[in-house]
């Protein structure tokens, strides 16, 4: 399955864009993810 960008459109763009907040949501949790894991291995590095 390929990847889709799911980023919501900014306030004053004229033709708005679909996107879905649930997949947003999703999304955003695993960037926060990695993100975790990204600084535990800095930790572990040292």
């Amino acid at each position: 399955m390929p990847a889709k960008a799911v980023i919501p459109p900014r306030a004053n763009r004229r033709e708005s864009i679909r996107w879905s907040k649930a997949i947003y949501k999703h999304r955003n949790l695993v960037e926060r993810f990695f993100c975790r894991i990204k600084h535990f291995r800095r930790i572990a590095t040292r």
